[in-house]
């Protein structure tokens, strides 16, 4: 028999658990409608890397032409090889400039709707979707922009767009974002690759082709200037030693100074001679120094626009884990990476003024 007790315990009981449920409802609803935090410094920090990049490379590629025009001048067949490899190496950058400035924009514009979904703030299914339509967006762009360059990738991207389908399956920002990734960290991949590639090109360039380019239009002058510097060393020698070095039916032999003019009257004749080529030759040593700071920079360019990729590539890997746990995403490394290539951009532009 079922007293009035035992009725009353188990309506309390009930009651117990109708609220605890509520507040497990509630609680899962509130987590649901959680604001998702301020990623706005991780998208300036992507806008500002990519376009470092974006512009570097025209100028990379003007760099490359610059040194073809000069080595072509040269009548030796041996430059003229070696200004095709240079001619390569321009196409080549300004090819893949070309695709870069495209992936380079996406990045930016992907981030960009990264932000204004987030500020959005519902974490509903829409913010869900309009992640999956980024995506979608930016592997597009990605195949079209990959498909003259490399066939075989444009194809591997066209595939990830039927992966972007199953971003909407995410349950918010945050694991749409997480789902997101894999697909971002292989175009990325792909973005890698190719600079590397790129850089295997412009680094089969050689600096002593540079000094032949431009020392070929002084080489009479050259070989001058080059005996006066042998003789001021003889000379130098044997004023330290007490004999000098004198030229005899074409061999040369020692003779004590007392026997010979003075080496230090002589010396003074070379420094003259010497001081007079400093004209051309001044102008010549600081030519091929800004070419082979050309040719570093567009080095370091490649080095850093490979390094970017791959920043930002971990950085997103750890956007959604941010997003997860209410925290705001690192983009310190990103912005340092564009402060270091826009350094590069500008020396490069500033030496071809």
């Amino acid at each position: 028999m079922t007293t009035f007790f035992d009725a009353a315990n188990r309506t309390t009981v009930a009651k117990i658990a109708t609220c605890y449920m509520l507040a497990i409802s509630l609680s899962i609803f509130l987590l649901g409608c959680q604001s998702i935090p301020d990623i706005s410094s991780w998208t300036q920090a992507t806008k500002s890397v990519t376009s470092s990049a974006t512009t570097a490379f025209q100028s990379a590629k003007d760099v490359n032409d610059g040194i073809a025009t000069r080595l072509s001048s040269t009548t030796k067949p041996e430059l003229r090889s070696i200004a095709d490899r240079y001619e390569v190496a321009a196409k080549y950058i300004g090819e893949r400039g070309a695709m870069y400035e495209q992936l380079f924009s996406a990045i930016s514009d992907y981030s960009e709707s990264l932000e204004l979904i987030a500020k959005a703030s519902d974490n509903s299914q829409k913010s869900v979707d309009a992640v999956a339509g980024a995506v979608g967006q930016f592997v597009q762009t990605a195949g079209i922009a990959f498909a003259p360059i490399s066939a075989p990738i444009g194809d591997a991207i066209k595939v990830l767009a039927n992966e972007v389908i199953k971003i909407k399956a995410a349950q918010d920002f945050g694991s749409a974002v997480q789902k997101a990734d894999p697909i971002i960290g292989q175009i990325s991949g792909y973005l890698v690759q190719d600079l590397e590639s790129l850089k295997k090109t412009v680094g089969s360039t050689k600096e002593i082709s540079i000094l032949e380019a431009y020392e070929s239009r002084y080489a009479k002058e050259l070989e001058f200037r080059r005996a006066l510097e042998r003789r001021r060393v003889d000379l130098q020698s044997a004023i330290r030693s007490g004999v000098t070095v004198i030229s005899v039916g074409g061999s040369t032999t020692s003779a004590p100074i007392s026997t010979v003019q003075s080496a230090s009257d002589e010396l003074l004749v070379v420094e003259q001679h010497l001081q007079a080529t400093d004209t051309w030759y001044k102008s010549l040593q600081n030519e091929i120094s800004i070419a082979l700071l050309k040719v570093k920079k567009t080095n370091d360019l490649i080095d850093e626009s490979i390094k970017l990729v791959k920043v930002w590539k971990d950085s997103h890997e750890s956007l959604a884990i941010g997003i997860k746990a209410r925290r705001a995403p690192d983009s310190a490394r990103l912005a340092a990476l564009a402060v270091k290539i826009q350094k590069i951009v500008n020396d490069i532009e500033k030496e071809n003024k």
